[in-house]
C-alpha cells in the first residue's frame, strides 16, 4: 500500500523539478533534527507526491528510489546545510496548477494533526515533507484526474518484483481495490474542467439538471477517452458536466445513452430495480450538453455497444 506525501518546495521547486528529486538536510544550524526533512527517510518507491509552490498544486511523481545520504545538490548554502538525504521521484508537472484555495477548506481542516501539513485553519504548514492523510490524497488524485482503470495485468503481492525492484513507471497502488493513480497526468484534463466549470463554485449536472458544488461533478467524457483521438481528446465539447451522485456512472457505464433528439434514454445494460428507478429517474429528460458540436459524441457513446458487451467498461 503506496502512501500520499504533500512536499512544499517554494525555494526549491525549481531545483528539485530538473534534478526528479527530494532533497532536505540532516539538521538544523543549531544542531536539531526536524520531523520535516527526516519524514523522507520513511517515503518509499511506489509512493505519490505532491508537490506544493506558490499557493498552488504544481506537479504529482511517484517515488522511484527511497532514500539515502546525498551531499545538498545545488549551489550555496552555509555548512550544515551541506549534509542531507535524497529521494527520487519522477515528476509530472500539471499544466494548470491547483490553488490551495480550490482544495475544500473542510478536507484542509480534516487533515490537520499534529505535524501535519495543514494549520488549524486550513492553511499550508512551514516545513518540507509531510504526511497527507489517504482520502486527501484519493481527492487530490480526482481532482486532477490521475485516477486509472484497474491494471489486471500488474503484479500483486507476492508475484515477482521487477528486476530492479523499482515500481512500474509512472503508477502506484494505494489501496486494497488496486486502483491506479497515473502520475502521467492526462494533459488536457485542466483546461477541459475550465471549459465546464472555470471560476465556478456550483454548476448543473447535464443528465439530472440538479444544481451542486463543483466537487459533486465530474468533467465527463462523452465519448469514452481511449476511443478519441488526439484531437478529440483535445476538444472542449468531448465532455460534459455529470454528477457524483450516479448520473456520471449511469452514462459512463452505459445504462443511460442520449439519442440523435437529445434525449436521455435508457441503455442497453441491464441493472437491479434500484438501478433501474435511478434510469427512470432521468429517461425523457433532455440532455443539457446536447448541441450540434456535442450529437456526434452522444452517437459514438452510443454506437459503443457491440465493442463493449461483455467487458467492465
Amino acid at each position: 500500500m503506496a502512501n500520499f506525501w504533500w512536499v512544499i518546495q517554494n525555494g526549491s521547486y525549481q531545483h528539485d523539478l530538473q534534478l526528479g528529486i527530494l532533497w532536505a538536510p540532516l539538521r538544523d544550524k543549531a544542531g536539531h533534527r526536524k520531523s520535516h526533512w527526516e519524514s523522507l527517510d520513511r517515503v518509499q518507491p511506489g509512493d505519490v507526491v505532491f508537490h506544493y509552490a506558490g499557493q498552488m498544486v504544481k506537479a504529482v511523481s511517484c517515488v522511484s528510489r527511497g532514500s539515502m545520504p546525498a551531499s545538498r545538490p545545488y549551489e550555496g548554502g552555509e555548512a550544515w546545510h551541506k549534509d542531507g538525504r535524497c529521494v527520487q521521484t519522477r515528476y509530472a508537472e500539471l499544466d494548470a496548477p491547483l490553488p490551495l484555495s480550490e482544495i475544500p477548506l473542510e478536507l484542509r481542516k480534516a487533515a490537520v494533526f499534529k505535524g501535519s501539513a495543514f494549520k488549524a485553519g486550513g492553511g499550508a504548514n512551514e516545513g518540507y515533507l509531510f504526511d497527507l492523510p489517504t482520502d486527501f490524497g484519493v481527492w487530490l488524485s480526482e481532482r486532477l484526474n490521475l485516477l486509472g482503470e484497474p491494471d489486471t495485468n500488474t503484479a500483486r503481492d507476492g508475484d515477482s518484483p521487477n528486476d530492479d525492484n523499482s515500481p512500474p513507471a509512472a503508477s502506484a497502488y494505494f489501496d486494497e481495490t488496486d486502483r491506479k493513480v497515473v502520475v502521467d497526468a492526462r494533459r488536457e484534463q485542466p483546461t477541459l474542467r475550465d471549459f465546464l466549470f472555470k471560476s465556478k463554485s456550483f454548476s448543473t449536472c447535464a443528465i439530472c439538471g440538479r444544481y451542486l458544488p463543483v466537487q459533486l461533478l465530474t468533467t465527463a467524457h462523452i465519448k469514452p477517452r481511449k476511443h478519441c483521438d488526439t484531437i478529440e481528446r483535445n476538444d472542449p465539447y468531448v465532455v460534459m458536466a455529470a454528477c457524483t451522485l450516479g448520473c456520471d456512472a449511469l452514462f459512463e457505464k452505459h445504462f443511460i445513452v442520449v439519442d440523435e433528439t437529445g434525449t436521455i434514454q435508457r441503455g442497453w445494460r441491464e441493472g437491479t430495480d434500484d438501478v433501474a428507478a435511478a434510469v427512470t429517474a432521468v429517461s425523457g429528460r433532455a440532455c443539457a450538453a446536447f448541441t450540434s458540436n456535442t450529437s456526434a459524441y452522444f452517437d459514438s457513446h452510443r454506437f459503443l455497444k457491440t465493442e463493449l458487451v461483455g467487458s467492465s467498461v
